[in-house]
């Protein structure tokens, strides 16, 4: 039976409508989709955002897992202090001038220039004889504070002086702060550099026992 012409019109709304239909669930769906893949995006950014890697000064991932970073800041200043210390204040007459120059990354040159002032002329002696000095630190010794730049630190070293078969143990206290630098890989591999620091005058412990 031949259509009239009332069934193509009719017949052709049909399919508009179908199609509008179809369109709109289509759109729908990806509507949907770019809101989950949004969603997704921002809980990876916020994660990463608040998480990291520790990286020690032995080279090692430490730990293997992520842990927040506001953790991560303290746990990489306290091994930024455990490099600058085995540097500046572990040496012997042999390395003295090297060992200094590896602790001029890790701190301010103002910083700096007030420990050479003090020290000028016991490294003189040091480079004379046959002193060895070692600083003697656990994770205890150093104290962070602080959630965000700067941050803030205070140590409790204790320093073994040899000197032929004599050995001295002398108790010495520091602060200062920490800022937020450039890394340089192996020098500063945590971008961190110590200003405003200080230190005690070295104390002599009597009947000190070290690990």
């Amino acid at each position: 039976m031949p259509k009239t012409s009332l069934e193509s019109p009719f017949q052709i709304y049909k399919l508009i409508k179908a199609n509008r239909t179809i369109t709109i669930i289509g759109l729908s769906f990806a509507g949907i989709i770019s809101l989950m893949n949004g969603f997704i995006a921002y809980k990876m950014f916020a994660y990463n955002s608040n998480n990291a890697l520790v990286i020690t000064h032995e080279g090692d991932v430490m730990p293997t897992n992520w842990i927040a970073r506001n953790e991560i800041i303290h746990i990489e200043i306290k091994d930024h202090l455990h490099k600058f210390y085995s540097s500046y204040h572990t040496y012997d007459f042999n390395n003295v001038d090297q060992q200094r120059e590896k602790a001029a990354f890790l701190i301010h040159d103002e910083s700096l220039s007030f420990l050479e002032n003090k020290y000028t002329d016991w490294f003189s002696s040091v480079q004379r004889s046959s002193v060895q000095v070692k600083a003697i630190f656990n994770e205890k010794s150093f104290l962070v504070s602080g959630a965000s730049e700067p941050y803030s630190f205070q140590s409790n070293i204790v320093l073994e002086i040899k000197n032929g078969p004599k050995v001295e143990y002398y108790k010495m206290q520091s602060t200062g702060d920490i800022a937020l630098v450039s890394a340089d890989y192996p020098r500063n591999p945590h971008g961190l550099l110590i200003y405003n620091y200080k230190e005690s005058d070295w104390e002599l412990q009597d009947n000190l026992k070290t690990n």
